[in-house]
């Protein structure tokens, strides 16, 4: 396995490991939320029964899965081998950015079906999650891209230089 390969699977793991923990935070977020919004709600809450809680709970349950998955969707392993370095903000990262409208663009229009108020922000989490920390795992996403940037410039120009020389040699063997 080559250097630049080696970068690059690194990536993809610690891609991976992002993406699943922004979609249990995700699922984790959209149920809050909703619980959240719930309580606040005053006079829709009060107008359901036991029976229309529970389909609520259900129905909630539901969404949040189906917003786990978007973030999932959002984050394909390709996306992390195509990142720039935004100063260490993932928030910055197209495919995070994605990934935040797709969850807050479900998640505003579950609330806005239920009459629970307005969609809401979803702040990258900063707790550990199944044994990852997000802060963690960005710096050293972005430390694994800088690395990677900078082994495929070295062998960018050393392709360069040799494809420079084979033609000299050609020139002069002519």
């Amino acid at each position: 396995m080559s250097d630049v390969d080696y970068w690059a699977q690194r990536i993809s793991e610690i891609g991976a490991r992002i993406a699943k923990l922004l979609a249990a935070d995700a699922r984790i977020f959209f149920e809050d939320t909703v619980r959240e919004r719930f309580v606040e709600a005053g006079a829709v809450a009060d107008a359901l029964d036991r029976a229309g809680v529970a389909a609520l709970k259900r129905a909630t349950t539901e969404a949040a899965t189906a917003a786990s998955q978007d973030v999932l969707d959002a984050l394909p392993e390709e996306a992390w081998l195509t990142v720039e370095l935004p100063e260490g903000d993932l928030g910055q990262v197209p495919a995070v950015a994605a990934a935040r409208a797709a969850l807050e663009s479900r998640l505003g229009a579950f609330l806005a079906d239920a009459r629970l108020g307005d969609a809401v922000a979803w702040r990258l989490p900063q707790r550990f999650i199944d044994g990852d920390n997000l802060p963690s795992l960005a710096r050293s996403l972005f430390r694994s891209v800088a690395e990677y940037r900078a082994l495929q410039a070295r062998v960018a120009a050393t392709q360069a230089g040799q494809t420079s020389q084979a033609r000299r040699q050609r020139w002069d063997e002519a």
